[in-house]
């Protein structure tokens, strides 16, 4: 092997990595050797496993996660100067390679286990690796696998947690080499072969066989490692032949498949439903990817078709019987093999030669492995040898949740800057420091002023049979305090448009002084230009502005309270049905009475602007039923930081540059979403309708805008699409990519930032009967409750009537605090979960605290009063004695009669 090799491949790097003596991190030791060899090394963030970008904020350059990395380098290396530019500091980040396609299919096969004899048995069934990498423990070996898809084998800990043991790291994955720094151990990975990737081009690598996850995960099981409730994944199943003799386990398994009506929906999956010719269910048994979640809100991973079962989320593929096994309703093969046949009423088979051919056909024999136990090392099932069937195994149980916790605060998340298109992200966070504020503000206001520049006639298709259509607008109100430097982020975002309306003027004017200059008549002067901002918030003026603009307008309002507050001042009618229109779009006809009707073509609005938290008793009273102020997308703004000297001129010039482009994009786009990403928002809008079943006693108003959020997150895909790029994304469907940014915002940022804000109106007169309830079970010393308990010693929920009561109630059951001791016909009755108390126990502490201290000032308050009049009445009393009688003899007879 030649270790100076030349490479002859277009994309070769210099190696110059050692002629630049500042260049001493990791990546700069490593890259440039890795991508002459044709790997796609990017740099891992400091201090992480992660990969990290190097880009500038303000007026300096930091290291950041870097977003979207396995779409940005799918199928190439970073170019020279993008090398260049991450190996310039000596911040010591580390150094990553891209797998699969990237890397010309590169896969990693990391084995993690401290146990020499499971490592070396791993590597006994694979093709012998010149390379293997050490980090923390066990190791990693590579190999060459096109088309290879990422595998989790995982397997249970001695907590009786599951957790991978071994991953083929391939497409999608990304691991990091040596010379980097593990940031546990906080030593330097190190490769434990002589060959590196450094020195080996993947041609020398070997290739990994196709069942190679099926040998790794048979030697799992011989270890005894206890796999999770699931079964592992099973070796594809070979096309069978005309005429070959099918086995009892294949052939039950095609019937199950083939009649998926007659089973599935007794299984009782969690949210199962009929899906594109077959169901869609939430694989309960395993942890959610994205942590500890209800299963409510979890995505339908569970695809059980005609053509076989799959769950999406690690996955795994499994046969009919598997799934039965899985989920719960059987404990063993041969048992769940009785059920189909229940069910089919078929014949059954020999048991012993049912066993023989399960087990062959899911788990073939490698050497001297015996599969005579039964499935994962299984003893026999009960029948085969005498014997009394031993009782089924419980239903697994529900790793426990933290409690729901009322007093969490209003400390709204971050807006997630990863999910936007780099000239966004870029543009929010370099102002938001130059600034000093939220850069959710930066982010949404910039999302907002896109929406307005866009014409609104655009649309997004969010269903495939339905005419369900979106369009580009928003409206945004910013939240804060007076100094959380609203107005300026507000007029930071604004001032691209107010630049291109003044344009916009200047040349109308130019062209009507040409046109009367030239002897012309008004009647045929040159159109009015479409406007872009609207300043006139009546339904006069703004329907003059809308009649000839189409393509919609922004309302800025650098305070909104006053105008949402004001919209039914003007006219007896009401201007909110004018503007609840102007929300949708479309055709509307202004009928003012003796002024003549104004007919608009398409009456959309974009809203932006600010609202002081000063204000929210104001905004407590337009919860009206027609929904109005649950159109707005509120941003709680964090508090204001100290503003930076510098900007950033050139995210400055590329977000111009995007409001022109977007000014561009053809009034007639129709965009539609691709086939993959159609299903996950369909998942989304689905877990959106499950929360409306469950948040009604939140805080007023929440539930509405929950329902409102399917539409509003069409919008959100529709603009982070356009944004990327709105000329040529005009022309490309909505990718998968971009609808997953967009259910990342909704459900970590939309959500919790609008549940503090209705929380926030509703606790505008000081009354929130959620923490007050929880306040009041905590420290009144009962562990069981009924309805009547509630309203009588809970301030906030004194006098409502016993639905508005058990809305509240529902959010702790929810939450897991109570449990209902009758669910039908209505619950009247519950017990508080033994482990509230323990778990909030400081909190119960504080609590009872804080009503000794309020009950002695109130006693104090009480005596101090009571004295002072008993004080007062004595004085008064003095006064009386030292006045003598109220008259004399003489007074009263002056006023005797004159007669």
């Amino acid at each position: 092997m030649d270790q100076d090799k030349t490479p002859n491949s277009p994309k070769e790097h210099k190696q110059d990595g050692a002629s630049n003596p500042r260049r001493s991190s990791p990546y700069a030791a490593a890259a440039n050797q890795l991508l002459a060899r044709g790997y796609c090394a990017i740099p891992a963030l400091p201090g992480t496993k992660m990969p990290g970008d190097y880009v500038r904020v303000g007026s300096r350059y930091t290291w950041r996660k870097m977003g979207q990395w396995t779409k940005r380098f799918i199928d190439a290396p970073p170019t020279p100067a993008e090398v260049d530019h991450w190996s310039n500091p000596n911040d010591n980040q580390g150094v990553c390679v891209v797998l699969g396609r990237a890397s010309g299919d590169l896969v990693a096969v990391d084995i993690d286990s401290t146990d020499p004899a499971l490592i070396a048995a791993v590597e006994a069934v694979l093709p012998v690796s010149p390379i293997a990498k050490f980090g923390k423990k066990g190791k990693t070996l590579f190999f060459h696998a096109p088309g290879f898809q990422p595998v989790k084998l995982r397997r249970k800990d001695a907590n009786g947690q599951a957790r991978p043991v071994v991953e083929f790291l391939a497409e999608g994955n990304q691991t990091v080499l040596p010379p980097s720094w593990h940031p546990d151990t906080g030593r330097p990975y190190r490769y434990l072969t002589e060959q590196t990737l450094e020195n080996t081009d993947i041609g020398e690598l070997p290739l990994l066989p196709d069942d190679a996850v099926a040998r790794v995960d048979a030697v799992l099981d011989s270890f005894g490692l206890m796999r999770e409730a699931t079964a592992a994944p099973r070796v594809p199943r070979q096309p069978r032949q005309p005429g070959e003799d099918e086995s009892a386990f294949r052939k039950m398994n095609d019937l199950a498949l083939e009649h998926l009506d007659a089973w599935v929906p007794a299984l009782g999956l969690p949210r199962c439903c009929k899906k594109d010719g077959g169901y869609k269910a939430v694989a309960y048994w395993r942890d959610s990817g994205l942590g500890p979640m209800p299963v409510e809100q979890r995505k339908l991973n569970l695809n059980i078709r005609f053509d076989g079962i799959k769950d999406f989320g690690p996955m795994l593929g499994y046969t009919a019987i598997d799934l039965i096994i899985a989920a719960g309703v059987a404990p063993d093969p041969w048992q769940a093999f009785n059920w189909l046949a229940e069910i089919f009423q078929h014949v059954l088979p020999d048991e012993e030669a049912f066993l023989a051919e399960f087990e062959g056909e899911v788990k073939p024999a490698m050497g001297s492995a015996s599969t005579a136990s039964g499935l994962n090392g299984a003893t026999p099932p009960p029948g085969m040898n005498g014997g009394t069937p031993p009782p089924p195994p419980p239903p697994p149980q529900a790793k426990r949740l933290p409690y729901f916790n009322p007093w969490s605060g209003f400390a709204a998340p971050p807006f997630p800057v990863e999910t936007l298109p780099d000239n966004l992200r870029q543009y929010a966070e370099t102002n938001a420091e130059f600034i000093g504020c939220d850069v959710s503000a930066l982010a949404m206001g910039a999302l907002g002023v896109f929406s307005g520049a866009l014409d609104h006639r655009i649309r997004l298709k969010l269903k495939r049979q339905d005419k369900y259509y979106v369009h580009p607008n928003l409206w945004i109100a910013l939240i804060g305090n007076v100094s959380a430097k609203k107005s300026p982020a507000l007029e930071r975002v604004i001032a691209v448009l107010n630049k291109e309306e003044r344009k916009r003027k200047s040349e109308y004017k130019r062209q009507l002084a040409q046109h009367l200059a030239n002897e012309g008549k008004k009647s045929d002067a040159p159109p009015s230009p479409a406007r872009l901002l609207l300043a006139d918030t009546t339904i006069e003026g703004a329907g003059k502005v809308l009649e000839y603009s189409p393509g919609g307008a922004l309302l800025y309002r650098d305070e909104l309270a006053g105008f949402i507050e004001s919209i039914d001042r003007y006219s007896k009618g009401g201007d909110r049905p004018f503007w609840l229109q102007a929300y949708n779009g479309g055709g509307h006809t202004v009928d003012r009475g003796s002024q003549p009707d104004r007919d608009i073509e398409n009456l959309s609005v974009s809203i932006l602007g600010g609202i002081q938290t000063e204000k929210f008793a104001e905004l407590g009273k337009a919860l009206t039923s027609d929904g109005f102020l649950q159109r707005f997308t509120p941003v709680m703004m964090a508090d204001a930081t100290f503003g930076e000297d510098d900007s950033d001129l050139y995210s400055e010039q590329d977000y111009e540059r995007l409001m022109d482009s977007a000014l561009l994009v053809p009034a007639e786009t129709t965009l539609y979403m691709t086939d993959d990403a159609i299903e996950i928002f369909t998942d989304l809008r689905q877990r959106l309708f499950g929360l409306t079943q469950v948040t009604e006693g939140v805080a007023k108003g929440f539930n509405g805008y929950i329902g409102k959020l399917d539409g509003l997150a069409g919008r959100l895909a529709l603009l982070l699409h356009l944004a990327a790029d709105p000329k040529n994304r005009a022309k490309e469907q909505v990718s998968l990519a971009t609808i997953e940014s967009v259910e990342k915002i909704v459900l970590k940022f939309i959500i919790p930032h609008a549940a503090i804000f209705y929380r926030m109106i509703g606790g505008a007169s000081g009354q929130d009967p959620i923490t007050q309830l929880g306040s009041w079970m905590l420290t009144c010393g009962k562990d069981r409750y009924v309805l009547s308990d509630f309203g009588s010693n809970v301030r906030g929920l004194r006098g409502k009537p016993a639905n508005e009561v058990q809305k509240v109630i529902s959010i702790f059951e929810a939450g897991g605090w109570l449990a209902p001791n009758k669910n039908w016909p209505l619950t009247t009755e519950w017990n508080l979960d033994p482990g509230v108390r323990p778990y909030f126990a400081a909190r119960a502490e504080k609590e009872k605290k804080d009503k000794e201290l309020l009950r002695e000032i109130m006693d104090d308050s009480f005596n101090d009063r009571r004295n002072e009049r008993i004080e007062e009445q004595r004085q008064k009393a003095e006064a009386r004695r030292a006045a003598g009688p109220r008259y004399s003899n003489r007074s009263r007879d002056a006023y005797d009669p004159p007669f």
